[in-house]
């Protein structure tokens, strides 16, 4: 709090004084105040101004951030975020450095960082976010989870068989636990571990970076078959989140429950896309790590381009044909993921689903002269490289389309 006095020179009784409140407090933690190695840290501050967000960075003796800068929800003035100190972090005085609105970049607080044992969290360690993708690891417990800004969401969902299915769960976002851990913008992959072993292992791009949606209509068409393309009006941006509460098959929120929790949850970048086999159940580890990514293998086609009879049917193959989807055009432009998908039935639902398997994964008839392109997308790696394949109808193919055969009346 700042006092303002004027006085009238000559008139000593004469003076107008005024309080002016500082625009952002910082109440915990208090200056000077002191952490041991690989501790929680929470951050809370009052705002007293018209904003609705703060930026926080903390930076640490030799002035690296290792935290932030993160933006803030201000919520009736108030704000909080905490993280975790690395085990080895480095001993001496850290700067908290808050800033909104038009206030410039001030250093609010410092604390101090001594050796020792890490303080153990309180309670059942259920999440573990650790690499060399993050600044800090983070142990979290249930109350740790529950303390935390949740968010509800509803999932359109398409899986490998593939089929559709409303989801709806409510957790902290992936992003807000990753940044809470450091996350480094050299981390590439995420792998998502679950308490029965099983892991899957996703880029950061694909989690954080690239937009995905919730599709109201996507079930338009068919309510069930995955195949067949849903409208993608009305389309809402949501971001991946770890559930504590979810349900499968609705979008009511009256049957969520802990059955599956924690459980990754996200949405799909085009409608047509398949995300469900993504959900990842009982998670209990999240490794952060700073690799790039490799990308897929380009399609194959069979026959290659060449000259070809008319109706000959070209298959497209990819290195697996499960997860790793085939998008193509046969008009000139070049395939993205809202391209058409040439593999919908994941190569692990081949002879399950045998009687149709040609039918819904159907080679390309070419009729005339015809350039396909195609592109492998998928989970876990980058896109492979667009690549052309062109055929030419036999000379005497063409004649043919180009003939009137009379009827057997003359």
């Amino acid at each position: 709090e700042y006092n303002i006095e004027i006085k009238a020179t000559g008139y000593e009784d004469a003076a107008a004084t005024q309080n002016i409140l500082a625009s952002v407090t910082l109440n915990s933690p208090h200056d000077g105040q002191e952490f041991q190695q690989g501790q929680q840290i929470t951050v809370k501050g009052t705002v007293n101004a018209p904003w609705n967000s703060v930026r926080i960075q903390v930076k640490n003796p030799r002035g690296e951030s290792i935290y932030g800068p993160l933006e803030l929800q201000v919520t009736a003035g108030q704000f909080e975020s905490s993280f975790t100190l690395n085990a080895k972090a480095e001993v001496g005085s850290y700067n908290i450095i808050l800033e909104g609105g038009g206030l410039p970049a001030t250093i609010l607080g410092k604390f101090k960082v001594k050796a020792g044992d890490a303080a153990k969290p309180v309670g059942e360690v259920i999440l573990t976010i650790s690499g060399s993708g993050v600044r800090n690891e983070l142990k979290l417990t249930q109350d740790d989870l529950l303390a935390k800004n949740k968010s509800q969401v509803v999932f359109s969902a398409i899986n490998t068989w593939p089929s559709k299915k409303w989801y709806i769960g409510e957790g902290p976002l992936l992003k807000d636990l990753l940044n809470e851990a450091g996350l480094r913008d050299t981390a590439g992959m995420i792998r998502f571990s679950s308490v029965d072993g099983y892991s899957i292992l996703l880029t950061t791009r694909e989690l954080i970076q690239e937009q995905r949606y919730v599709f109201p209509q996507f079930m338009d068409g068919d309510s069930s078959q995955g195949h067949i393309r849903g409208s993608a009006n009305g389309a809402r941006a949501v971001d991946a989140i770890i559930a504590l509460r979810s349900a499968e098959g609705t979008d009511n929120p009256a049957y969520m429950s802990e059955i599956d929790s924690l459980l990754l949850m996200l949405g799909q970048r085009a409608v047509h896309e398949q995300n469900a086999q993504l959900f990842v159940k009982k998670i209990n580890k999240i490794e952060v790590i700073n690799t790039s990514p490799s990308k897929w293998d380009n399609p194959q086609a069979d026959p290659s381009s060449k000259e070809v009879s008319l109706g000959t049917r070209v298959r497209l193959s990819s290195s697996i044909m499960d997860d790793d989807k085939i998008y193509y055009t046969t008009d000139g432009s070049s395939p993205t993921i809202d391209s058409l998908m040439y593999n919908p039935i994941a190569s692990r639902w081949q002879s399950s689903r045998s009687d149709i398997f040609d039918t819904i994964n159907h080679p390309i008839e070419i009729t005339r002269d015809t350039t396909i392109k195609a592109i492998t997308i998928g989970p876990g790696k980058m896109d492979s490289d667009v690549v052309t394949f062109s055929y030419k109808l036999k000379k005497t193919d063409i004649e043919t389309i180009g003939k009137v055969i009379p009827s057997n009346g003359g």
